[in-house]
């Protein structure tokens, strides 16, 4: 899986500023940061929140936990 850190090069490449990308990763990490937030109960939720998170993090190209952004 290719990630949003890995698409740097290829970014700037297409004239997409530094900036940009790493304002986008920025809000994938809020975006993050509110899902911990969340409250759920129930499997399925649990389930559903966790997914979302992984998501995010793929995309990003970190792990949980190690994230420095």
């Amino acid at each position: 899986m290719v990630t949003l850190k890995q698409l740097i090069p290829a970014l700037q490449s297409l004239g997409v500023s530094v900036e940009h990308i790493e304002l986008a990763i920025a809000e994938l990490y809020g975006l993050v940061a509110e899902l911990d937030e969340i409250e759920v109960k129930g499997r399925q939720q649990v389930d559903t929140l966790l997914g979302c998170m992984m998501a995010l993090d793929a995309i990003i190209g970190d792990k949980r936990g190690e994230n420095n952004g």
